[in-house]
C-alpha cells in the first residue's frame, strides 16, 4: 500500500499485523510526524518557528509541564538520551532560582503572588521571564519531580547532591504553602482554586521520589535521609487526610443542611462533620 496515497483512515484495520503497523510508523518517520526539535540544552519551546515574530508571541519560552510530558514520551520509546537532557535543564533552571524556594521556606516573602513563586515558564537560556505570568502550578512541579524521580530510579538520570538539595526545597516549599489545600492556576493556567489535577500529581511525584529514596541509585548521597523521608511521607499522609474530609464533606454536608433522621444525624456526628 502507498501510504502517501492512501487515506489515514485506511492505513490499519481490524486485520493489521505488526508489520502493517511498523510500515506507518516508518512512513510517519520519514514525514517528520515524530520529529520534536530542541534547544541545544534539550529544551522543548512551545512552538517551533523561525521567524522574528516567533520571539513576540511567546511560545519560544519554555513550559515545565509540556517538557515534562515530550520528555517521559521520548524516555517511552527508547530516546533515553532526549529524556535526561530535557530533566537535567530543568534542573539546572531551579538550581539557579532555589531563592524562590528559600524566600518562602524561610518566610521572607509569602506565596500569594505567583510571581514570587518558583517559575514554571522561562527563556530556552534559562533565564527568568518579568512578564506577569500564574507561576502557581503545584502540577507543573509534581510533574517534574516525578520524572527526575523515575529517570533517578531507573538509573537514567544521576543525581548530584546539588540536585538533590534543590528536590528537597520543592517539599520544604510544599510543606511550607500546605499544598494539599493550596490554591494554584494548574494545567490550564485559570482562576486559583484548590484542584484536585495538581495535588495529584504532586502526590504521584512525591511517591515516585519515596521509591527512589528507598532503592534508587544515588540515594545515599541525600542528606538527613530519615528526616527527608519522614517530610515526604507526612506531605502525602496531609494531602489524603485532606482529601478524604473534603470528599466527606462534599458528600455529607449538604444532608446536614437539608435536614436528616435520627441515625443519619449519629453518622455525621461521629465523623465529626456537624
Amino acid at each position: 500500500m502507498d501510504l502517501s496515497k492512501t487515506s489515514p483512515s485506511q492505513w490499519l484495520g481490524p486485520h493489521s499485523t505488526a508489520a502493517d503497523v511498523q510500515s506507518v510508523i516508518g512512513f510517519l518517520e520519514q514525514q517528520g510526524t515524530f520529529r520534536f526539535p530542541s534547544l541545544p540544552n534539550g529544551l522543548f519551546s512551545a512552538a517551533v518557528s523561525d521567524g522574528g515574530e516567533h520571539e513576540q508571541t511567546g511560545y519560544a519560552n519554555i513550559w515545565v509541564r509540556d517538557n515534562i510530558h515530550i520528555a517521559h514520551a521520548h524516555w517511552v520509546i527508547g530516546d533515553t538520551a532526549a529524556a535526561v537532557r530535557n530533566v537535567r535543564a530543568i534542573l539546572d533552571f531551579y538550581r539557579r532560582s532555589r531563592h524562590r524556594f528559600l524566600d518562602i521556606i524561610e518566610g521572607r516573602i509569602s506565596a500569594s503572588d505567583p510571581m514570587d513563586r518558583p517559575h514554571i515558564r522561562f527563556r530556552g537560556d534559562l533565564a527568568e521571564l518579568s512578564e506577569k505570568w500564574s507561576h502557581a502550578q503545584n502540577d507543573a512541579l509534581g510533574y517534574w519531580l516525578w520524572l527526575t524521580s523515575k529517570l533517578a530510579l531507573a538509573g537514567d538520570l544521576i543525581l548530584q547532591p546539588a540536585d538533590i538539595e534543590v528536590l528537597i526545597l520543592l517539599l520544604k516549599y510544599w510543606d511550607t504553602i500546605q499544598f494539599w489545600q493550596d490554591e494554584d492556576s494548574g494545567h490550564w493556567e485559570e482562576s486559583r482554586k484548590a484542584a484536585a489535577s495538581s495535588i495529584g500529581v504532586a502526590v504521584g511525584g512525591l511517591r515516585t521520589f519515596m521509591e527512589w529514596l528507598s532503592r534508587g541509585p544515588g540515594r545515599e548521597l541525600v542528606p538527613h535521609a530519615a528526616d527527608v523521608e519522614k517530610l515526604a511521607a507526612g506531605l502525602q499522609a496531609a494531602a489524603v487526610v485532606h482529601a478524604v474530609d473534603e470528599g466527606a464533606n462534599r458528600l455529607f454536608k449538604p444532608c446536614v443542611d437539608a435536614g436528616t433522621d435520627a441515625a443519619d444525624e449519629k453518622f455525621v456526628a461521629d465523623a465529626g462533620l456537624a
